[in-house]
């Protein structure tokens, strides 16, 4: 942590800032190493404050040794006695994140001014550290192992909802802190729905049975997305939808490379 401060530091001349001011879920943990669910983050050139309210103080110590922990409390000056800590008049807000009640409760400050920045530290998290990508690795293999299971959990007269369960609790059963999102299975037609959300079909013999899921381990996600058939034999109706996707998405992957664009990739598959 005291690594990525001094890089969020090094970025103040940039912002034009002298602090930052973050409380979104991910900056927030990248940033700090908490992982709570409340809190705010202000880092000044000089110090790493991190605010929380009661349920948070012995975690928010134990999780994040790099920041003083100000003890938020239901008091009137409670978040001016919070900002004034950094001892800057220009502070750096996440302005992607920022509603509209929380800058005007910001403005109430006036003797600061905010800049709202389209991106602070998304730039630095960009650049996996080894950590990070053996976090990534592990949620992957973490999601491979689950997907495997459902040759055996999808068999006719099994409801999309029961077989997106029993994914969920092998994957939580295997280590998984959670899933990366709702587990997506989606039968017969159902599988041309891309988000479609588990529900009481019954798996038929024959059907398209699509899976998306993902794992959660130390705060990384992995995503997979598998296509199945729920027979002996796919027809021909099956092997052409899937061999066309397949080959968008082999165009895909072979046109990424440094200085490419997500819409020119988007473009190749398409």
């Amino acid at each position: 942590m005291t690594d990525r401060l001094s890089a969020i530091r090094a970025c103040f001349d940039e912002w034009q800032v002298d602090a930052l001011l973050l409380s979104s879920p991910a900056n927030r943990r990248w940033a700090s190493g908490f992982t709570g669910s409340a809190a705010q983050l202000l880092i000044s050139r000089q110090r790493a404050v991190l605010a929380t309210d009661s349920r948070y103080w012995e975690r928010a110590a134990a999780e994040a040794p790099a920041y003083e922990i100000f003890q938020m409390r239901d008091e009137k000056d409670a978040m001016a006695n919070f900002l004034a800590l950094a001892g800057a008049k220009c502070i750096g807000i996440e302005a992607a994140h920022v509603t509209l009640a929380r800058q005007a409760a910001l403005d109430k400050h006036e003797e600061m001014t905010w800049v709202p920045l389209a991106a602070t530290v998304e730039s630095l998290r960009a650049v996996k550290s080894a950590d990070e990508l053996a976090a990534i690795r592990a949620a992957a293999r973490l999601t491979d192992a689950t997907v495997a299971q459902v040759p055996q959990l999808a068999r006719p007269g099994v409801s999309e909802r029961a077989v997106a369960w029993e994914l969920e609790k092998f994957m939580r059963e295997a280590g998984a802190e959670a899933t990366a999102f709702d587990i997506i299975v989606a039968s017969g037609p159902h599988s041309a729905l891309p988000h479609h959300h588990p529900g009481e079909r019954l798996l038929q013999a024959g059907d398209m049975v699509i899976v998306d899921l993902g794992a959660q381990l130390d705060g990384y996600k992995s995503d997979l997305t598998r296509t199945f058939y729920l027979g002996e034999t796919p027809d021909d109706a099956f092997w052409s939808l899937y061999n066309t996707v397949e080959q968008a998405h082999g165009a895909a992957i072979a046109g990424i490379r440094p200085g490419v664009t997500g819409k020119d990739v988007d473009a190749l598959a398409r």
